[in-house]
């Protein structure tokens, strides 16, 4: 018994451009962010959130690399990707990032 896997045309996956798009909306606007705060403040703010920002957004990366490269079948030659796991941990992420987003939200 073999198994025939119809073979796909090669697509650029816009769900991770959606996604990096995404990502530098947030990274830049936490920057401009702090660029309309006091000048005072603005210049240990915006390093600490640029820092963060670029850490996390490695931190990402790799973590997003090993999943999808950890969810991969081959096939007869061609390779299949599950983005079920790394699916989760992009949403799971963003929701997380509200979540410590709402902690700092002060009421004046």
């Amino acid at each position: 018994m073999t198994t025939e896997i119809k073979k796909l045309p090669k697509e650029r996956l816009y769900s991770l451009d959606t996604l990096r798009g995404f990502d530098m909306f947030w990274i830049v606007g936490g920057l401009m962010v702090v660029d309309i705060a006091s000048k005072k403040a603005s210049g240990a703010a915006l390093g600490i959130v640029g820092i963060m920002s670029y850490t996390a957004a490695g931190i990402q990366d790799i973590v997003s690399g090993y999943l999808i490269e950890g969810n991969k079948t081959i096939i007869n030659g061609e390779t299949i990707y599950d983005f079920g796991s790394i699916t989760i941990f992009w949403i799971s992420a963003a929701a997380l990032s509200v979540v410590f987003a709402l902690f700092t939200w002060k009421k004046t």
